[in-house]
């Protein structure tokens, strides 16, 4: 689920597994002053994750 660091800032942790080590990545969510968003490494965009990026706005960037 995404995580409030700062006014406009959130990020999400999510799983991933590398060689059968759990290494992790980490999305980050910028609210944009004209309201949309920009997201940087995205994760898998499912249940309410997903949910929760669409009530804070348009995805504008995407940068992977």
């Amino acid at each position: 689920m995404l995580k409030n660091l700062d006014p406009g800032i959130f990020v999400a942790d999510h799983d991933f597994s590398l060689m059968g080590l759990n290494i992790g990545t980490r999305t980050t969510v910028i609210q944009l002053s004209g309201g949309g968003l920009w997201v940087h490494s995205p994760g898998p965009m499912t249940g309410g994750w997903a949910d929760a990026v669409d009530a804070l706005g348009e995805v504008r960037f995407l940068v992977a």
